[in-house]
């Protein structure tokens, strides 16, 4: 492996003179290398992985992913289980910094007391908590932290839901810890992020609410936060959220599905609101800078679901004056009137998603931007999903509709839905209709939900496109795995990529004999812009 070093490690102790024994360390090791102790990387490989972040990693050794991240994943990547519950293990890591913890196992009070012991001799190392909680364990952790801060250099907490058994003789609607009851908190500082899970069709998660709600409570500098579930917690005391992602479980059944499957139905939720998820945003419009919208509707993936409007008849989209990224991933099941939002409303916008949460295949994308009156000047960043396409003339309009929202588009990533089966020819014109919609696009991604011989795929490269710098092609289409494609020297002769860099992804041909030599001196001659992935 080859070394290029830019910076010394702590110590004077250049990183190449261990590689060798980096890559031969384990679990076993008694000690710790000084190269695994620098700073730097540390706070690269468990902090935040930003940008500015891995330059400086980079600064410090160009190879250290490649050399220590496996070494460092083992290392650091602890299951409290096998501390508490297994062997009380001997290899106790010392580089500990993130740590999953899986409730099932802890059945008895001792169990619990195994843990809190843990985490009072090691939470001062760890950086990331994964905790697979049951109501009744949450209930004694979150009230443990109320008291004491056993983590105080956590950055981030992910809770996800365990009660799969449920049994109906307990109330959890009044857990053995009342969440809210002590107004002392303690002080969680460093916390970055907390991201929430429960299942959508969950019946204990008042008691995941009241718990999360009091960790929100206890983190002042929280930045981002994920909620999976239509849960709605107090953000007043965020005045440094950044991040918002929000996918709520808005549908339940009506009749019981292990009846009669023919009676099934499914409604929306009693306790779902999307009044009360604007209200939750307005506490937080100031700092706000990403917001996911979303829907978890995996159990009705086959079934006509409803269209959820906001409850006040008189509502408009908020005012969100710092939102630079937007994501709607629900416009066939959320009715938030964002098609009647103005360039007011979102002055910052810059990056902006739109698809459907299922493959219903029933427009609802392209009947949203058809019904949008604003253009869109600030956005240069656009990603769509389940866009249907075909030879229509009503298609033939969809195109030019987009460039007049968005002129100023810099990336566009579209996904390309054709439900009966698309024509060769189809993704040429899509091209043609884009390169001439679109004057300042530099960067452009098209998934496909259709297979296309390896003659197109090359004509298309060669198209002339103004301007654009990158071009990525994924085939979305898995139920074919290979085409096998004739005449590909006839086609292709002559044809060269005019765009600098081209990403062919998920496309596999299979080849005559006379064919395959034809093939790989065709990407020699353009390996320089042309990347084949699978």
């Amino acid at each position: 492996m080859e070394e290029t070093m830019e910076g010394d490690c702590e110590g004077n102790n250049s990183l190449s003179e261990y590689s060798d024994s980096l890559m031969e360390d384990n679990l076993g090791g008694s000690g710790v290398h000084p190269a695994l102790l620098n700073p730097v990387i540390l706070d690269i490989i468990f902090g935040f992985r930003t940008i500015s972040g891995l330059k400086r990693c980079r600064r410090v050794c160009r190879t250290w992913e490649k050399v220590a991240t496996p070494i460092l994943a083992k290392r650091t990547y602890f299951s409290v289980n096998n501390y508490c519950i297994e062997s009380k293990s001997t290899e106790k890591p010392i580089l500990l910094r993130r740590i999953t913890c899986e409730s099932d196992n802890f059945g008895s009070e001792t169990n619990e007391h195994d843990f809190f012991a843990f985490a009072n001799q090691r939470g001062e190392s760890v950086h990331e908590l994964k905790l697979y909680a049951n109501s009744d364990f949450l209930s004694s952790f979150t009230g443990s932290l109320s008291t004491r801060n056993r983590f105080p250099n956590l950055k981030k907490i992910v809770i996800c839901e365990r009660d799969f058994e449920f049994d109906e003789s307990v109330d959890f609607s009044t857990p053995r810890f009342d969440p809210l009851l002590s107004n002392e908190l303690a002080n969680m500082s460093n916390i970055r992020c907390i991201e929430t899970h429960v299942e959508e069709m969950s019946r204990s998660r008042d008691v995941y609410h009241a718990n999360v709600q009091k960790l929100i409570r206890m983190s002042p500098n929280l930045e981002v936060l994920k909620i999976t579930d239509h849960f709605y917690p107090d953000l007043t005391t965020c005045g440094k959220l950044k991040t918002l992602e929000w996918t709520g479980n808005p549908i339940s059944l009506k009749d019981d599905i292990f009846g009669n499957d023919d009676l099934v139905e499914v409604g929306i939720e009693d306790n779902f609101s999307l009044a009360k998820f604007f209200k939750m945003t307005e506490q937080v419009k100031n700092s706000l800078q990403k917001l996911v919208i979303s829907s978890s509707t995996d159990l009705f993936i086959s079934m006509e679901l409803p269209t959820i409007e906001v409850e006040d008849h008189s509502f408009s989209f908020p005012y969100f004056p710092n939102l630079t990224e937007f994501c709607f991933d629900s416009v066939n099941l959320y009715e938030i009137k964002f098609e009647h939002a103005t360039q007011k409303q979102l002055p910052s916008l810059r990056k902006l998603r739109l698809c459907e949460n299922d493959h219903g295949m029933r427009k609802f994308l392209d009947g949203t931007i058809f019904n949008i009156s604003t253009c869109w000047r600030s956005v240069e960043s656009l990603s769509l999903g389940q866009l249907f396409y075909d030879e229509s003339d009503y298609s033939a309009q969809l195109f030019p509709k987009i460039g007049q929202i968005f002129p100023n588009l810099i990336h566009l990533d579209v996904t390309i839905c054709n439900g009966s089966g698309a024509g060769t020819q189809l993704l040429d014109s899509c091209l043609v209709s884009l390169s001439k919609c679109f004057k300042k696009l530099e960067n452009l991604t098209i998934r496909l939900d259709w297979q296309i011989t390896l003659p197109e795929l090359i004509y298309v490269t060669s198209l002339p496109f103004s301007g654009l710098k990158t071009l990525k092609l994924v085939n979305c289409n898995f139920n074919q795995a290979s085409v096998k494609d004739e005449g590909y020297g006839k086609l292709c002769n002559g044809l060269s990529p005019v765009i600098p860099n081209i990403t062919l992804q998920g496309f596999v041909y299979e080849f005559s004999g006379s064919s395959l030599p034809k093939m790989h001196k065709w990407i020699e001659e353009h390996k320089g812009n042309i990347i084949f992935l699978h």
